[in-house]
């Protein structure tokens, strides 16, 4: 799936917008953040990416790299969805398998688990019924 359509059944998955906090977790603060994180990796059971908080910028993003992998999250604003989306990413790419795009049907599985395990279950089905329909 290309990403503006991934991100368009992730935004109706969180009832308009992946930030409302009507939907979407209260934020976070960077340590919780930082927990999330490890334990996400600990979950899916790969190698914990290094976290680093940005206090400007536009988005939150994930940089891959073999024994260099990070993250990069803007300070304000943090939910967990957005940690978990993160974390998903790099769970594609410590993978032995390969997928198509960047988010692709591995990494929409990876999405989908990390949300079910936490807390977010009712996104998680919407989600996917509107990935498969998409």
């Amino acid at each position: 799936m290309n990403t503006k359509k991934f991100y368009k059944c992730e935004a109706e998955a969180f009832n308009g917008s992946w930030y409302d906090p009507e939907h979407d977790s209260p934020t976070i603060e960077k340590h919780d953040a930082e927990n999330l994180v490890r334990a996400a990796a600990r979950f899916l059971g790969i190698e914990r990416p290094r976290v680093y908080f940005a206090e400007v910028g536009s988005t939150s993003a994930y940089y891959p790299g073999r024994g260099q992998q990070y993250i990069v999250f803007l300070a304000r604003g943090l939910r967990q969805s957005v940690v978990l989306h993160e974390v998903a990413h790099a769970a594609v790419d410590l993978s032995p398998h390969k997928d198509t795009g960047d988010h692709g049907p591995l990494f929409i599985a990876f999405y989908l688990r990390l949300l079910s395990r936490f807390g977010h279950t009712k996104q998680a089905r919407r989600l996917r019924k509107l990935c498969d329909a998409a």
